[in-house]
């Protein structure tokens, strides 16, 4: 499941909603913190871009939203809570978790975020200290922190399959050290 928020800036937000219906079959929606949240099961994140940009140019107004990668509806209801706290930080846009990380310089209650992705993954704070710097390098590291290579694959796999965060990536590396700072 996934969830759509967009900024509530609408007369009627039943408009909004009357067009992700005949998109999305089996979705549901509320009002939260002055988002529609919008929970679903969909693919095609291009779609509900195009979608965006096109209710964008006929309301004639700037469109704030974000887009949730697939996660567990457990998983989702925290970081609804977490994308709305984000959300107060960004400039009009469209963004996903990891657009939304990188685009704030000082993001709060890093910890807290930290924690929410890394959830289930075995790996900590240290982990990922140590993982950077060996250069991303799987083999280098799991000499470095005295465990065995396997294992080390085990919870990078884990945590990609939890939080679609790949510490192999520099992109998603460079996320994840960035909470670290200054926490």
């Amino acid at each position: 499941m996934k969830v759509l928020l967009i900024k509530n800036d609408f007369e009627d937000p039943e408009i909004i909603l009357e067009v992700f219906k005949s998109l999305f079959k089996n979705m549901k929606s509320e009002i939260k913190g002055g988002y529609i949240a919008i929970y679903f099961t969909y693919d095609n994140n291009s779609d509900i871009i195009h979608i965006l940009n096109a209710l964008e140019t006929e309301l004639v107004g700037s469109i704030h939203a974000y887009i949730s990668d697939e996660r567990s509806e457990d998983r989702l209801s925290k970081e609804v809570d977490i994308a709305i706290r984000l959300m107060e930080e960004l400039p009009i846009g469209v963004y996903g978790f990891k657009e939304a990380l990188l685009k704030i310089k000082n993001i709060e209650n890093k910890k807290e975020i930290l924690n929410y992705i890394l959830q289930g993954s075995g790996i900590n704070e240290t982990f990922i200290l140590e993982f950077a710097e060996n250069d991303l390098n799987v083999s280098q590291a799991s000499k470095a922190m005295f465990i065995h290579r396997n294992t080390m694959i085990y919870k990078l796999n884990k945590l990609k399959a939890n939080s679609q965060f790949d510490m192999t990536n520099f992109k998603d590396a460079y996320i994840l050290y960035s909470l670290l700072e200054n926490k």
